[in-house]
């Protein structure tokens, strides 16, 4: 059985407790810090913090939820499904939210996933970025989805 005196981080669970707290203590940085710093090895503190931008009405954000997901789509954890049920639930999810799934699926060898994201993204009227078209070109690779590529291509060659 593990102790809080064996994680990786200095924070017990208790520590980020709400009770005891005003919300206004927990800033978008705080939240931020937190997930950059504390959620990469422990699944149960990335839950912890997820619960706190909910609570405390950051998961609004989309630079948290963005990180959220991101933690979530981290294949040390295998946890993709629920970064996607995350993201889900990600209120008009911007370019940098879509790029995060889509950099996530990859990451986690699920290239037909990331182009889905792509379409999704599409639907959505999110626009592509300088950051999307490399990584939708690496999961159209990786598929071998020589269509789709071809179509997102010319996509990214007629953007300008």
């Amino acid at each position: 059985m593990s102790t809080t005196s064996n994680l990786p981080y200095h924070l017990a669970p208790k520590d980020l407790s709400t009770e005891n707290k005003p919300s206004s203590q927990f800033s978008q940085k705080t939240i931020l810090d937190l997930l950059n710093a504390k959620c990469s090895t422990s699944l149960q503190y990335l839950k912890q913090v997820h619960a706190v931008a909910l609570r405390t009405g950051h998961f609004q954000d989309h630079y948290v939820s963005g990180n959220l997901v991101k933690c979530y789509a981290n294949p040390h954890f295998s946890n993709l499904d629920f970064a996607l049920e995350v993201f889900d639930n990600v209120p008009k999810p911007n370019v940098f939210v879509f790029n995060i799934v889509i950099k996530g699926c990859l990451e986690n060898n699920e290239p037909c996933k990331a182009i889905w994201c792509y379409y999704k993204m599409m639907v959505a009227n999110a626009r592509p970025n300088k950051f999307t078209y490399p990584t939708l070109f690496k999961a159209c690779g990786a598929a071998e989805a020589a269509e789709e590529g071809g179509k997102c291509m010319l996509m990214w060659l007629n953007k300008g």
